[in-house]
């Protein structure tokens, strides 16, 4: 009896199912997957920047930048550029999710002929407890590229964790956009 109450439950099934008409994934015009992610963010090239070690300002949530000042690359946060200006090569910039996929990690590369300039902004920032600012652009209309605390750079890379999904695509596509 259970056998027949199983069999008679699975056939009024099919039945319903075939009686619903037309699936709307059955059009042509219907793409039959999606992707999980978009494409992720990636520069690749030669892009001359200027490294520069900075100290954050309180500001209303507005900037303008001008010879000792840089402004965020949002426009909200202001920074006094201190020390030395160094020149150096981004050769890579791409982001992808944290390995736990709770966060994202975003890493910036220089070529090697920049990794002492590097070093020498990470090393004046971090005696003021500042920051560094990789700006590109001409000198009159520099732009602030990505903002790095002294602990983010290691060797020639800047590497920042644990970002939000928009702010870690926010920087490489600051560098793609240049």
């Amino acid at each position: 009896m259970f056998r027949l109450l199983c069999a008679a439950c699975v056939v009024g099934a099919l039945t319903l199912s075939g009686c619903s008409g037309p699936s709307q994934d059955n059009r042509p015009d219907t793409p039959t997957s999606i992707a999980a992610y978009p494409d992720l963010p990636h520069f690749e090239g030669d892009l001359a920047v200027t490294l520069v070690p900075a100290l954050r300002e309180v500001s209303d949530g507005r900037c303008t930048p001008d010879d000792d000042h840089g402004c965020s690359p949002d426009g909200t946060e202001s920074f006094r550029m201190l020390g030395e200006r160094q020149p150096a090569t981004v050769v890579e910039a791409l982001t992808a999710p944290s390995a736990d996929h709770t966060s994202w990690t975003t890493t910036v590369r220089l070529d090697a002929g920049s990794e002492s300039h590097l070093t020498d902004a990470q090393d004046q920032a971090a005696g003021f407890g500042g920051v560094v600012l990789v700006m590109a652009g001409d000198p009159e209309d520099r732009q602030v590229l990505a903002v790095a605390k002294p602990q983010e750079i290691q060797g020639k890379r800047l590497d920042f964790l644990g970002l939000e999904k928009a702010e870690a695509w926010a920087i490489v596509d600051a560098f793609a956009a240049v």
